[in-house]
């Protein structure tokens, strides 16, 4: 099942935002791929490893596309502005791997150089990192989210005043993720008068999931848009199979 009753009816309002997130996790669903067996016994190779980035992004793309769904069903503000900030950062990875695809195959960047990306956005970590040794941490040192989104944004190539849309949106998300009054409204803090009052309850408004559904749609777009071409630059079809 994916949105409850219950969930459509109190959020009918915005049943079009609904249906389109719903329509997203069937797509996950219908092209969901569980295994993936290299065809050489050898090291992976370049183009193996860029599949297996973005197969494991489809992954968590589904994983976070439901995880909006249960945080809908339950009434979990903060689970669902989460979850979609996440997806953001997830599109953001496949956006930037598909930039530095397409740079690697017109000669642009070297296969030592996009080896050694493929296996920082692979690896990327930063605990610890500082007790790695220096070549080490040029393979495994995860890059700025920031720049990640930011990818989006680069390929979409929006004219002013729109330029960093997705980037803006994934900030206006954070909003709702970080220790501040936004965050704390949408776990139902409330003035009333002189009284701060704390809602013990869950409490999605509608109009939060008008926010976090309608920006997660975006995402989910955008998602699907560049695996589509990153799959087609690496000019293999995967194993395996949904099941």
């Amino acid at each position: 099942m994916l949105l409850s009753d219950e969930a459509k009816s109190r959020y009918s309002e915005y049943r079009q935002d609904l249906e389109e997130l719903e329509a997203s996790l069937r797509r996950y669903e219908e092209r969901f791929v569980r295994t993936f067996t290299p065809a050489d016994t050898g090291p992976l190779s370049t183009d193996d490893k860029a599949v297996v980035l973005s197969l494991g992004a489809f992954a968590s793309a589904r994983q976070l596309g439901w995880s909006m769904v249960h945080a809908i069903n339950g009434s979990l503000a903060p689970a669902l502005f989460l979850a979609t900030r996440a997806h953001y950062e997830v599109t953001g990875l496949v956006a930037y791997l598909l930039i530095r695809l397409r740079k690697y195959r017109a000669g642009q960047l070297s296969g030592q150089e996009f080896d050694t990306l493929l296996n920082r956005l692979n690896l990327g970590r930063l605990h610890g990192i500082e007790q790695l040794d220096r070549e080490l941490v040029e393979q495994v040192q995860a890059l700025p989210v920031g720049k990640l989104v930011a990818a989006v944004d680069e390929l979409t190539a929006l004219p002013e005043p729109h330029r960093d849309m997705f980037k803006d949106s994934w900030r206006w998300l954070s909003e709702f993720c970080h220790p501040n009054s936004f965050s704390r409204m949408a776990a139902g803090s409330q003035l009333r008068g002189r009284t701060m009052v704390f809602d013990p309850e869950p409490n999605l408004t509608p109009a939060e999931v008008s926010v976090a559904v309608g920006h997660g749609t975006l995402s989910h777009a955008m998602f699907f848009e560049y695996f589509d071409e990153v799959t087609r630059l690496c000019a293999r079809n995967p194993t395996g199979g949904a099941g």
